[in-house]
C-alpha cells in the first residue's frame, strides 16, 4: 500500500528520545513538522533546539474518501462531523484500522533505534492526528515489552467517546480492569468487519497502561474542536490510569486558524516542560 514517506527531523546531538506526531486532517507531515517548529516558547526557542537529543517523526495520512466533503484528501479516517462526534461514528473505523495499523509498525521501528526500550517513545498527534494517536495507544496495550514513555494530545478527541465511557464505567462498577476493557473495545471495533484479527489484546504484567505520563493542550478560543471533547479526552485517559493532565490554553493564534492550535508561547511552553520531564523520568 502507497505511502507518503515519512518525515523525519533527525536529533541534534546523541540520540536518546523520539516523539512520533500525527498531523490533522488535509494535512501532511512535512507541513505540520514546519508548523509545529514555528512556534516559540517564552524563551524564543522552537521545540528542537529546546530538546536537541530528540527525534521528531512525522508520519502522513493516505488520501481516502471524507464523506464530510464527498472527495478524497488527506485523511487519517472519515469523520463525519466535528461538532457532533457521535454521528455516523462507523465510518471511521475502516480508516482507523488502516492509521492504526501502520503506526503501530513505526513505533516498533523506532523503537528499535533507542535500544529496544518503549519508555523512550513519546506518541502524539493534532486535531484528527490526536484522535488517531489516542486509538494507537490504547490498540498497543502490552504490544510492546514496556509501556510507551509518553502521549501528547493537541487540540484532538478520541473517536467512540460516549461508548468508550460507558465502556469504563461498566468496568469500574465489575472491579475490571479499566485499562483492559477499553483496550478490548477498541480493538474489537476494529477487527469487527475485518475477518481473522491482525491484533490480539495480549499484557506484559498486569497494569500496561497505568502511570503512563500524558498531557492534553486545547486552546481556549479552537472553535474547530471544542475544548469540551479535548476534556472528555482527558477524562478517559485519566480513567484507564494514566498520569494525565491537561492545559486550556490562550496564546496567540495565525489567522484564519479559528483557535484550532497550539497558543503561542503559552501552549509550547507546556509542551516543552512535559517532554523535559520525560527525560529526567
Amino acid at each position: 500500500m502507497d505511502r507518503p514517506p515519512l518525515y523525519i527531523v533527525p536529533p541534534q546531538n546523541t540520540h536518546t528520545h523520539t516523539a512520533i506526531l500525527l498531523h490533522g486532517r488535509s494535512g501532511n507531515g512535512p507541513n505540520f513538522a514546519s508548523e509545529l517548529f514555528s512556534g516559540l516558547t517564552s524563551n524564543e526557542e522552537n521545540l528542537p533546539s529546546s530538546l536537541p537529543s530528540w527525534r521528531w517523526v512525522f508520519p502522513s495520512s493516505r488520501q481516502l474518501y471524507d464523506t464530510s466533503i464527498q472527495a478524497r484528501r488527506p485523511t487519517w479516517f472519515d469523520a463525519y462531523s466535528l461538532k457532533n462526534i457521535d454521528e455516523e461514528q462507523d465510518l471511521q473505523i475502516d480508516g482507523l484500522r488502516e492509521s492504526v495499523t501502520y503506526i503501530l509498525e513505526i513505533i516498533e521501528s523506532e523503537i528499535a533505534l533507542v535500544n529496544g526500550d518503549p519508555q523512550k517513545i513519546v506518541l502524539g498527534g493534532f486535531s484528527q492526528g490526536n484522535a488517531t494517536s489516542l486509538w494507537t495507544l490504547f490498540s498497543s496495550l502490552g504490544r510492546f515489552s514496556k509501556p510507551l514513555g509518553g502521549y501528547l494530545g493537541l487540540c484532538g478527541w478520541l473517536p467512540f467517546n460516549t461508548q468508550i465511557t460507558k465502556v469504563l464505567d461498566e468496568a469500574n462498577a465489575a472491579n475490571k480492569e479499566a485499562s483492559l476493557a477499553v483496550s478490548e473495545f477498541i480493538l474489537d471495533k476494529l477487527e469487527a468487519s475485518h475477518g481473522e484479527h491482525e491484533h490480539q489484546v495480549k499484557r506484559v504484567g498486569d497494569k500496561s497502561h497505568l502511570g503512563i505520563p500524558a498531557l492534553h493542550i486545547h486552546h481556549e478560543d479552537d472553535m474547530v474542536i471544542a475544548p469540551k471533547l479535548g476534556r472528555e479526552a482527558y477524562a478517559i485517559l485519566c480513567g484507564v490510569g494514566l498520569n494525565a493532565d491537561i492545559r486550556i490554553v490562550g496564546g496567540l493564534i495565525p489567522p484564519g486558524y479559528d483557535g484550532h492550535w497550539i497558543g503561542e508561547p503559552f501552549g509550547f511552553d507546556e509542551i516543552l516542560q512535559f517532554l523535559s520531564g520525560l527525560i529526567l523520568s
